[in-house]
């Protein structure tokens, strides 16, 4: 837990006592006090933290992407840390949490992210390739999606999918933001076939192949990079357009392609065992159309007690108690871990054979990580646990464990 998390304690302590009616044992605090105890969490590594920091990530698809140098002289000398245990290509720093992004021009203008390195995290573990037909489970607000697409280097199927129409509408527009549509067929470069799409959808119950053209009747398209609509920098007088319906269906024909596995290479991160799409097409039906994921990734909803910053925000609001009582409850937790193991039971039955799931948490809770992935483990004989590995020294490809 690097943010400071002893003003959240002290703010705890100074909520005001529940009403008489309220039995204590009955109190958000208590429930919290409770969860901590059953899920043999030290209290003290909240009062102990002591790093204040937020994180940032360059964007990697501009011409002049920032450079170290540059994030220094915008936020001045000594400030800006690049994180060494992730890949340096991903562009990862820290910041101390008293900067604001809104006011800084460059995350306006879309040449930084605002986003938390455990998702970053996630997405590393993922070990996704161009070419990759992938699906996020759980994807709002979109930044995950957003490393996602530049990871994929816009090759392959990516599909983000999120109950919350509220965080979809924030995703719509970090997407628009950070440009993750492609550009039209006629100015397609190398790259080859690209397609991202979010939908609506519980994703507990989801069911669409990354190729597949009909929405479920239980989901709505909410973005479609191939409807999007885009702006052609470099062109005199820039100009709006949208891809017809012949384009998107040339499009949707290349994509096919991928999936058959002729289309598009890929290229295998050194050190890391991983399925390409041509082999995964085992795991595709008849027709060629994919049915199934060479990569998905479960975030799981959960109760947010490894997230300092949540807590942080939480234990401020006015009403932390009833937010307490409603997160930690005993009635909640238990709904909570059935949703959970329905999101990665759903999300093993949408991954090809050879194919990677990621399932992650913001809970330090076994009952919300190991026990939900062992009630899978049990469940599924073909699935296996595979190592974490991320890199020591800000390279491509380290040999340093995550546990």
């Amino acid at each position: 837990l690097a943010p400071i998390l002893r003003p959240a304690m002290e703010v705890a302590a100074a909520m005001p006592v529940p009403p008489q009616s309220t039995p204590e044992g009955s109190s958000g605090r208590a429930h919290f006090k409770s969860f901590l105890q059953k899920s043999q969490i030290d209290p003290k590594i909240y009062e102990e933290a002591t790093v204040t920091c937020r994180f940032i990530r360059v964007n990697p698809n501009l011409p002049n992407a920032l450079t170290h140098e540059d994030l220094q002289e915008i936020f001045g000398a000594g400030v800006v840390t690049p994180l060494p245990w992730l890949p340096k290509s991903l562009g990862f720093y820290s910041l101390p949490e008293n900067i604001s992004l809104k006011s800084c021009s460059a995350y306006v203008d879309g040449r930084l992210y605002g986003m938390d390195v455990s998702s970053g995290a996630a997405v590393v573990a993922l070990g996704v390739e161009p070419g990759h037909c992938v699906l996020d489970m759980c994807c709002a607000p979109g930044a995950k999606l957003c490393l996602l697409a530049d990871v994929m280097r816009r090759r392959g199927s990516l599909v983000g999918v999120d109950v919350s129409r509220d965080r979809l509408a924030i995703c719509r527009r970090l997407l628009s933001k950070y440009r993750v549509e492609r550009p039209p067929v006629e100015l397609e470069t190398v790259n080859g076939a690209w397609r991202c799409r979010v939908l609506c959808a519980d994703a507990s119950t989801f069911h669409m192949g990354p190729l597949e053209e009909t929405c479920p009747a239980d989901a709505s398209l909410v973005f479609d990079s191939l409807s999007a609509e885009v702006e052609f920098a470099g062109r005199s007088g820039s100009k709006r357009m949208r891809m017809n319906k012949s384009a998107r269906a040339r499009e949707a024909k290349r994509l096919r392609s991928l999936a058959s596995g002729g289309a598009v290479s890929t290229e295998t991160t050194e050190g890391q065992d991983s399925v390409s799409p041509a082999q995964a097409q085992e795991g595709r039906d008849e027709q060629g159309a994919a049915r199934l994921y060479d990569r998905v990734l479960v975030d799981a909803e959960c109760t947010h007690d490894g997230s300092a910053r949540h807590l942080v925000k939480l234990l401020g609001d006015a009403d932390a108690d009833q937010r307490l009582r409603n997160s930690f409850e005993p009635e909640h937790l238990q709904e909570l871990q059935r949703l959970q193991r329905a999101l990665l039971r759903n999300g093993y039955s949408l991954l090809c054979p050879g194919g990677i799931l990621v399932y992650a948490t913001c809970s330090l809770a076994r009952s919300q990580n190991e026990e939900v992935v062992e009630w899978l483990l049990e469940r599924e004989p073909d699935a296996s646990l595979v190592p974490i590995v991320f890199s020591s020294d800000g390279s491509e490809g380290g040999q340093a464990p995550c546990c």
